[in-house]
């Protein structure tokens, strides 16, 4: 099981977000893991879990809220809230009893409970391991043609006027063993597709839902997911690189049709780096020649001037902490941005906010490493979230922060144990609530200092992380940033890090 020239190529939906001629392309040849799998076919729903399975129980009789929060073990109150919204949305009655719409919704909703099974495919970066959030029914293989040499070339063109279109094969070596991937990730592949195509999966459960009903609702998923084979197939997948002359700047396809992927293009750049790099770096240079204006003729001199710049504008007290490279990484990325000002495209805007994420996942889990907490999650009630809010608020004043932001005041017992107890799992918000419940019990803990200084901390911190989120929430369309509004997140993330690190 090995990668060979001749191993089999696919070639889905390919999508530049501009449209390109075929000169301004470089079309590659990218080594995947190729899985079969059998998964729940998941649907759109218009009612959320705890929505379902509260409007089931209303017509099983059990409408009486005590009753309902016990079921579902859930607080009384928010079960109040689940009824008010099924009888604002006319599913319910006054009585708590399902109308004729609810029971329309209920007839569907429980026909979908046991989803019907689908046999499809998953993909794995031979190269960085990680599964792609990409599900495919049917593999659409390519057609293909071999030189003299044996390296592919893909035939495209009508029948009577065929032509061969040279591609790039990423090479593949006997070190790219395949790692198996777990039933959650093959079902997280499949819940973001959805999310790409707009859609909802009907057991996403959200960050702020952390009822045992919902737990148990994502277990039955998990428990109906496996792979058809264990040993995955290797293949190579189409995609193409492609420059843009108004951007001045390059971009790699989604093989998917999602637009460009940063994914590709980090791992390509990182492959550029490899000693078997130098071709692949002349390919992307003669792709850029005729985007790239006088004085940026020389990618790599250019971007050697501006990673020197970054390095200048990082405080020296930060340059041998931890943060040092993720911060590098984003002030290098803000100086090519500053750079080509207005012609900066909102592709390369976008990443911004996610490389600050970054930064803060870095400080916090530094700050975490060395004031550790591992049991902090059990002083946090499992089911009450108004008890739960109160717990943050509370600890949040006693720090010294004028308020905690909801979404930090939020944060369930589970997430909070996977970043004490299980320190691999990188949740920035997690980080900084757990950060926040540690500090209650350790007097000299930064956050004190933190929140003499800047006592609307949390409210900065929040900022950013929203920032962070939807620079990289899987979206076709994202929310355009301008330049200036970049470069205000960048001083104050600087702010804040110089706070945390005082």
């Amino acid at each position: 099981m090995s990668f060979q020239r001749n191993s089999p190529v696919l070639s889905f939906r390919l999508r530049a977000h501009q449209k390109t001629l075929r000169k301004q392309r470089r079309y590659l040849l990218w080594p995947v893991w190729v899985y079969q799998v059998c998964a729940p076919q998941i649907r759109q729903r218009r009612l959320n879990i705890l929505q379902k399975a509260a409007l089931g129980l209303c017509d099983a009789g059990l409408f009486e809220l005590q009753r309902l929060a016990k079921t579902l073990d859930i607080h009384p109150n928010l079960a109040g809230e689940i009824v008010h919204e099924l009888q604002q949305d006319g599913l319910l009655d006054e009585r708590g009893l399902p109308t004729a719409t609810g029971k329309n919704y209920l007839h569907e909703e429980t026909l979908n409970i046991e989803e019907k099974l689908q046999v499809g495919f998953v993909f794995q970066d031979a190269l960085t391991q990680t599964l792609w959030s990409r599900f495919e029914p049917n593999l659409n293989h390519a057609k293909v043609e071999y030189d003299e040499k044996g390296f592919p070339g893909l035939l495209e063109g009508d029948k009577g006027k065929p032509f061969v279109q040279w591609a790039y094969q990423i090479p593949a070596t006997s070190k790219m063993l395949p790692t198996q991937p777990s039933p959650k990730q093959i079902l997280e592949a499949l819940q973001q597709q959805m999310r790409a195509q707009k859609q909802t999966s009907s057991w996403a459960v959200d960050e702020e839902d952390f009822t045992s009903y919902a737990e148990r609702e994502l277990e039955n998923y998990l428990q109906r997911v496996s792979l058809i084979e264990t040993d995955p197939k290797p293949m190579f997948i189409t995609t193409y690189a492609y420059a843009l002359e108004e951007e001045r700047d390059w971009y790699v396809c989604d093989p998917f049709g999602f637009g460009p992927s940063l994914q590709l293009r980090n791992a390509l750049e990182q492959q550029m780096t490899t000693g078997s790099g130098e071709f692949l770096r002349k390919q992307i240079h003669s792709l850029l020649e005729y985007v790239l204006a006088e004085g940026f003729e020389d990618l790599e001199a250019w971007q050697g001037q501006l990673q020197q710049k970054a390095k200048l504008e990082i405080p020296a007290e930060l340059r041998q902490s931890i943060i040092y490279q993720p911060l590098l990484d984003m002030e290098t990325a803000w100086q090519e941005a500053a750079a080509l000002g207005e012609k900066c495209s909102r592709q390369k805007l976008n990443v911004i906010p996610g490389l600050m994420r970054k930064v803060q996942e870095a400080l916090f889990g530094d700050i975490l490493k060395k004031w550790p907490g591992e049991g902090t999650w059990r002083q946090l009630p499992k089911n009450d979230k108004i008890q739960l809010h109160q717990i943050y608020k509370d600890a949040a004043k006693k720090i010294g922060f004028n308020r905690i932001p909801d979404p930090l005041a939020n944060v369930p017992p589970n997430l909070i144990r996977s970043v004490t107890d299980f320190p691999d799992n990188w949740r920035l918000r997690p980080l900084i609530s757990a950060s926040i419940l540690i500090a209650n019990n350790q007097p000299e803990h930064p956050l004190y200092q933190a929140a003499e200084q800047q006592p609307d901390l949390l409210d900065i911190l929040e900022e950013l992380v929203k920032a962070g989120g939807k620079s990289t929430h899987h979206k076709i369309e994202q929310e355009s940033v301008s330049i200036n509004k970049v470069g205000e997140l960048r001083k104050t993330l600087y702010a804040v890090t110089a706070i945390l690190t005082a």
